[in-house]
């Protein structure tokens, strides 16, 4: 059966159908609210609650092809985990789990961020203020650009190039290595030009 058919017959109402979509995406759905929740028991719920909104809004969505499907999904994720971290003061523990979860682009950044260990940096990103810290995960874990940050937390660019910025620069000094002196200076001079 082709994506085409499955989101077809879920939005015809065949239970087997949602339920074979829910089971082929609820992994990706629990990766993307884990790397924004940092805990578990939050993710889970979070990916629960965002699979509830995917099957409602089945019936108004068209879609184009799978990788458009898989857009959508990832932004209804992050949209019910951005919620939720704006709702609940969350742990500052269980990065470990995220050490499954690679960032899905390979770029300058995610090589230098190779270069240190996973422990330090999420020990580093719960120093980060929680808008900062978010940009930094939406950025290099989830592999969103600026723009799409930008809209997504409905900020303009420049901000979030800003909270980048600024963010890696306070990582810089969290780390006191020099690893990060290459990261994202593509992106900062892109960013002074908005």
């Amino acid at each position: 059966m082709t994506h085409d058919d499955l989101i077809a017959r879920c939005q015809a109402g065949e239970p087997a159908a949602v339920a074979e979509m829910v089971t082929a995406y609820a992994s990706f759905v629990y990766r993307v609210c884990l790397t924004v929740l940092r805990h578990a028991e939050d993710a889970e719920d979070a990916m629960q609650e965002s699979l509830v909104k995917v099957v409602r809004g089945l019936g108004g969505y068209h879609h184009k092809d799978e990788g458009s499907f898989r857009a959508w999904l990832h932004r209804i994720a992050l949209n019910t985990a951005i919620s939720r971290l704006r709702r609940h003061q969350l742990p500052q523990v269980e990065w470990e789990a995220m050490e499954t979860a690679p960032a899905p682009h390979a770029d300058p950044e995610d090589h230098a961020l190779q270069r240190l260990t996973q422990e330090e940096v999420m020990r580093a990103l719960d120093q980060l203020s929680e808008g900062h810290r978010l940009v930094v995960v939406l950025r290099y874990y989830n592999g969103l650009s600026c723009e799409e940050i930008a809209d997504l937390l409905n900020l303009p660019p420049g901000t979030v190039g800003s909270r980048l910025f600024n963010a890696r620069t306070r990582l810089r000094e969290l780390l006191a290595d020099q690893t990060w002196e290459d990261v994202g200076r593509q992106d900062v001079g892109r960013y002074r030009q908005l």
